[in-house]
């Protein structure tokens, strides 16, 4: 009878263990789904739709992706951290979602994931319209720093990393006011026209006037060299402070087992050598930056850390 009971109370525990206590000799076994926070046709969208082809003919079964908008990307994090099936709900994620964490404190944030991979930066850049005759950033950071408060920049929305850079030139003595906008072609187009100095946007964005000769890259905010731009320098090699880049990283739920996290880090470090998926990135100018799950993790607490304290002295960060 003990012995009845006994096994009984073993079943009933099997049937009770959370969703997540599978082998990892199984895995995967059904589809896996890459979670955007963007719609269709967003950045974040388009680069997932890119892995996912690599990604499922390395594992073997289909790879899908799910766009999620919505809470400034709040409700991407909190359907993936809430998942069932960690493993198999996995998010893309840029800084978009440490700024929203860190700002909104939804329910579930970046504090609820852990990390497989870092992709690639996604790289800024400095430019000014041509007019401005400035064609060497060292130039006009001394031109800046020596008229403190005549210079204005423009970057994207409160908050963005964009903004963040922007505020931590400011930071290392370059004073100038920030001019936020919620648009990269109204930014451009208002650097051209001379109503604000100096911008900071991604080079999809720009690229056509630079082409067009109408603004100048001065310089990226990149770890190095863009390979369509040899000639411009990096921040760090024209003196500044890089603190706060753009990144691609991908998450997964915190109780994700070890063993699952290492198969898809596996799968996102050879989809980096996949001929298609790298044509798309480096055609994009992604800079190839990839690192392992420990290594990623402790650059998502670096990012927090850094973005937190611009955040608390900018006096938008929620306590």
């Amino acid at each position: 009878m003990i012995r009845s009971v006994f096994a009984l109370a073993l079943t009933a525990g099997a049937l009770l263990l959370p969703s997540f206590s599978y082998s990892a000799d199984t895995f995967p076994n059904k589809p896996i789904h890459l979670v955007s926070h963007s719609k269709p046709g967003g950045g974040m969208d388009i680069i997932l739709r890119h892995l996912a082809v690599p990604m499922e003919k390395d594992l073997g079964v289909s790879v899908v992706v799910e766009d999620r908008p919505g809470g400034s990307s709040a409700v991407a994090m909190t359907y993936v951290a809430t998942s069932k099936n960690p493993g198999y709900t996995v998010a893309g994620i840029t800084n978009t979602q440490f700024s929203t964490s860190l700002t909104n404190n939804p329910p579930k944030g970046i504090k609820d994931l852990r990390s497989v991979c870092k992709l690639v930066t996604d790289p800024l850049v400095m430019f000014v319209s041509k007019n401005t005759g400035y064609t060497d950033v060292k130039k006009l950071l001394n031109d800046v720093k020596s008229n403190p408060g005549k210079f204005s920049i423009a970057a994207s929305q409160v908050g963005s990393v964009e903004y963040l850079i922007a505020y931590d030139l400011i930071q290392q003595g370059y004073q100038m006011t920030i001019i936020p906008f919620e648009a990269g072609g109204e930014l451009t187009t208002s650097v051209m026209g001379g109503h604000v100095d100096i911008g900071i946007s991604e080079p999809s964005e720009v690229m056509g006037q630079a082409a067009a000769g109408n603004i100048n890259i001065l310089c990226t905010f990149t770890g190095k060299r863009l390979n369509s731009l040899p000639d411009v320098p990096t921040a760090e090699e024209a003196g500044l402070k890089n603190g706060l880049q753009k990144v691609r990283m991908i998450m997964v739920p915190k109780e994700t087992p070890d063993e699952i996290v290492a198969r898809l880090e596996e799968s996102c470090r050879k989809a980096m050598d996949d001929p298609e998926f790298k044509k798309f990135y480096e055609s994009n100018d992604m800079v190839r930056d990839f690192k392992d799950a420990k290594a990623a993790d402790l650059e998502k607490e670096e990012i927090i850390a850094t973005m937190t304290k611009a955040l608390s002295d900018l006096g938008i960060l929620k306590k």
